[in-house]
């Protein structure tokens, strides 16, 4: 969905001449869009359902991971990431330990509360990207329109310099969290939305007569 809605966003704000920007093949652009916009809900949905079930935990009475070896446990070791709990991964597991839900899933204190940083993380980047593209979207139909004023830019240059403070924020927590290929896929994506929001602008000025540089 995102590459889809990328792909849109260049077509329309790049590459497709205004004048072609009409009937039939804007509504076409805009359904697209619409559909990625309702898989990125989707999405977040997802996002938003993991980080509430990993504050659905029962405390345990054990205090030794390795007692729960032939209970057929997994062992969270990260977000999204588990392994079987055998004799050998158990002895590392801290003493305050946690089932997750009814997944048969168990945790100690730290390895929980990291996933549940970085189910925070997912969530607030995916709210935000989607709160990215709606400013975006509002831009184009504007520009389409020829209601993209200078006021109106300005405002939601305001309103994208702390969206994206955020999503550059969330990247460097992944970062520093270890999760490189969560950093390294977002700082792709904001690389390329950086170059849609030139697009934006460069089209806002060559179109606004009150900016444009006279031949």
């Amino acid at each position: 969905a995102w590459v889809i809605l990328l792909l849109m966003f260049e077509l329309e704000t790049s590459v497709l001449d205004d004048n072609k920007l009409r009937g039939g093949l804007k509504w076409v652009l805009h359904g697209l869009r619409g559909l990625c916009y309702l898989a990125l809900g989707y999405a977040f949905t997802g996002y938003y359902d993991e980080l509430v079930t990993l504050y659905q935990v029962t405390p345990l009475a054990v205090t030794d991971a390795c007692t729960l070896v032939e209970s057929g446990y997994s062992l969270l070791m990260d977000l999204d990431e588990y392994l079987p709990l055998d004799s050998g991964n158990c002895v590392a597991v801290g003493s305050q330990l946690y089932t997750i839900a009814d997944f048969g899933i168990i945790a100690d204190g730290e390895t929980l509360r990291a996933a549940q940083w970085l189910a925070w993380v997912d969530v607030i980047n995916a709210a935000d990207w989607i709160l990215v593209v709606i400013v975006l979207e509002v831009e184009v139909r504007l520009q389409l329109r020829g209601d993209l004023s200078e006021r109106v830019m300005d405002a939601t240059k305001i309103i994208k310099f702390l969206l994206y403070a955020v999503l550059f924020a969330c990247a460097i927590y992944w970062g520093f969290a270890g999760d490189f290929l969560d950093f390294w896929d977002a700082a792709l994506w904001l690389f390329a939305f950086i170059f849609i929001e030139l697009n934006v602008f460069e089209w806002q000025h060559a179109t606004d007569p009150e900016l444009a540089v006279p031949a």
